[in-house]
């Protein structure tokens, strides 16, 4: 853990913006966040070149952060990242944490800060869609995302993450800032994605849903204003 006294327990969103003005003020944070995820992800030293090499995306650490979750290869960041967080809060009473699970948590913290407080990344209040590979949730039911979720501007692309379930999310009601999905178009390996990304713990609450001629079962959903409910333990759900 890069920062264990920071308390997290009943002010997340604190706790959270406490972690990146921590991990901006210290030269060595980003270099600790490479050096343990290397340790995973094999193509970490590669990618990082890549990065650097790629004027487009600049050469900024948050930047580099962005850059890795949009990366695709054998083993993607971004896929076992969001398996653990998923894996870890569905066993969060009697999970033991590994050596895997040490590694990627300071990238996890650091991405999750990054999204939430980095003040080069663009906010949106536009709709993104999103779509899955399950049927889930009826009308009125609230859902925490407790990974990383992506979604898009571009109908279209949002339909290649999954064709199942269909999410179109609205979240012009929030005044939080921290909270609304980001545009990490400028920092990510997939430009043309025009993806969204929002942090693990947003909240929504589905407000209607019908068929689509594909038989595609689509969701409206809107992104609530007190959008992590963490330290709330009433309604906790996920969808992946």
């Amino acid at each position: 853990m890069m920062y264990p006294g920071i308390k997290i327990k009943g002010r997340y969103s604190d706790a959270v913006r406490e972690f990146y003005n921590n991990m901006t003020a210290n030269l060595t944070a980003f270099e600790n966040i490479k050096s343990n995820l290397s340790k995973i992800f094999k193509d970490t030293e590669f990618l990082i070149k890549k990065f650097k090499n790629d004027s487009k995306n600049g050469k900024s650490s948050q930047g580099l952060l962005i850059y890795l979750y949009t990366t695709n290869s054998s083993n993607p960041i971004y896929y076992k990242l969001n398996e653990i967080l998923r894996n870890h809060y569905a066993n969060c009473n009697n999970k033991t944490i590994t050596a895997e699970d040490r590694h990627i948590a300071p990238y996890a913290a650091a991405l999750t800060a990054t999204l939430m407080h980095w003040e080069n990344i663009r906010a949106t209040t536009n709709a993104t869609y999103r779509g899955i590979n399950r049927y889930i949730y009826h009308p009125g039911n609230s859902v925490v995302l407790i990974s990383f979720t992506s979604s898009s501007l571009n109908i279209n692309q949002a339909k290649r993450y999954g064709n199942i379930t269909f999410y179109n999310i609205t979240n012009n009601g929030i005044s939080d800032k921290a909270w609304q999905p980001k545009m990490i178009s400028e920092f990510s390996a997939a430009p043309n994605e025009q993806e969204a990304l929002y942090p693990p713990g947003s909240i929504f609450k589905i407000t209607a849903t019908y068929l689509e001629y594909e038989k595609r079962k689509q969701y409206t959903i809107k992104l609530s204003d007190y959008a992590c409910m963490v330290d709330n333990q009433q309604q906790r759900n996920e969808f992946r």
